[in-house]
């Protein structure tokens, strides 16, 4: 459960991410700048500061674990790529009480079978 304490903005890193050829790539493409000295000695600072970070990531097994428990439920936040881990529980409750608070009706059978008839019943005569 290490993974929570990381805060809700954390975020796994790839693991098919390969640090050196990246390094290279963007050596070449910055290969003639102006800044080119500047640019390689804050490539290399960004290189050691996520290498000193690698001991610190979660892995997909760590996931699997969270995912696994039963009172646990994983699903993507709204408008981001944020990963939420939410208790099974309090998710279900909440969702009652949504559905309690806004007068949903629970219906019997699926309307949209009689409106695709109903719809297209008159588009078959043209």
């Amino acid at each position: 459960m290490n993974i929570l304490n990381k805060g809700h903005k954390y975020a796994l890193t790839p693991t098919f991410l390969n640090l050196p050829k990246l390094a290279i790539d963007i050596e070449d493409m910055i290969r003639g700048a102006q800044e080119e000295e500047t640019l390689k000695k804050d490539l290399i600072e960004i290189i050691k500061r996520e290498e000193r970070k690698k001991g610190q990531q979660p892995t997909n097994s760590d996931i699997k674990g969270i995912k696994e428990e039963e009172q646990n439920i994983l699903t993507n936040a709204d408008k981001n790529a944020s990963l939420v881990i939410l208790n099974k529980n309090d998710y279900l409750d909440k969702t009652l009480q949504f559905f309690n608070e806004n007068n949903f009706t629970e219906i019997k059978r699926n309307p949209t079978y009689t409106f695709h008839a109903k719809f297209k019943k008159p588009l078959k005569t043209l």
